[in-house]
């Protein structure tokens, strides 16, 4: 007796369903990597959009603004130079979003049957995480790393748009290895 989960019936001769089997472990073997290497590349695409456009967490949490300080001596005016093409309105750069290195930093990979993706800026698990004030030591001359608080930004992670998008993508796949 099965007790939840999924059960059907095959009619047909042992040799179809040879067959089938066969052809259906094959399609699975042989595909999945193309499948993986999409759904990471998707995974890239929707960790890049949460920098451009939505500027919130996977959970739909908006990201924290920027301290009274941060904003004062890097928010475009004076200190570093924000990139050109990552500017928003009146020259400021914005959240996360500096010199473009942690977004350019996004990346998947696909090992057998797993897929992964996250990125490949040091700076990638402070903004992540958040980090307390002197979390990672001092300098030399005694001042605390960082020179703040830093709230979390989570950036990576599946919201419930990109599960539809991975849950739609899986079924075009598998849908496709019957053709």
């Amino acid at each position: 007796m099965i007790s939840g989960g999924v059960a059907f019936t095959i009619q047909g001769s042992t040799a179809q369903i040879e067959v089938s089997l066969h052809r259906f472990l094959r399609a699975v073997t042989s595909g999945s990597r193309d499948f993986l290497d999409g759904i990471g590349a998707a995974a890239e695409r929707q960790t890049s959009r949460r920098f451009q456009t939505e500027k919130e967490s996977p959970d739909g949490v908006p990201w924290a603004s920027w301290s009274p300080k941060y904003a004062a001596s890097k928010h475009g005016e004076g200190g570093h130079e924000p990139h050109p093409g990552l500017l928003e309105s009146a020259g400021k750069h914005s959240i996360l979003v500096l010199d473009g290195h942690l977004q350019d930093s996004i990346t998947h990979t696909v090992d057998g049957l797993e897929v992964s993706w996250g990125v490949t800026d040091i700076k990638g698990p402070t903004h992540q995480y958040g980090a307390k004030k002197g979390s990672y030591g001092s300098t030399g001359k005694g001042s605390p790393i960082p020179f703040g608080n830093i709230p979390a930004r989570p950036f990576l992670g599946i919201s419930a748009d990109n599960q539809a998008d991975f849950e739609e993508m899986a079924r075009e796949w598998f849908e496709g290895m019957w053709r």
